[in-house]
């Protein structure tokens, strides 16, 4: 654990805005580029089944270059792009990502 706040190494990214939930954290550069990083046992990160954590920030490259707004919660994880399209990946308990009956968890967007 880090008791003094440290500066996330993100070479060559201008960050527009950060989402940070219990597990992982969301970075939109200000190009509408997405990066995660922390824990991903339900997809969370939007890196791919085979990714369940990540120390350091990774591009999801799933999504398209044009994303304005994140958000996250416990562990799903959420883009609005300019065009206004929403995508959504990670946990699907409770209907919460939005893609009607029988979703199930998405490991990208």
């Amino acid at each position: 654990s880090v008791t003094i706040p440290q500066m996330v190494p993100m070479p060559s990214v201008t960050v527009r805005s950060v989402a940070a939930a219990w597990h992982h954290t969301l970075v939109l550069g200000s190009d509408g580029r997405v990066f995660s990083f922390g824990g991903g046992q339900s997809g969370q990160l939007g890196l791919g089944a085979d990714v369940t954590s990540c120390s350091s920030p990774r591009q999801v490259t799933a999504l398209p270059l044009d994303v304005r707004e994140i958000t996250c919660t416990e562990m799903t994880s959420y883009a609005l792009t300019v065009s206004g399209h929403a995508y959504s990946w990670g946990f699907a308990g409770s209907d919460s990502l939005g893609h009607g009956p029988g979703e199930h968890d998405l490991y990208t967007p």
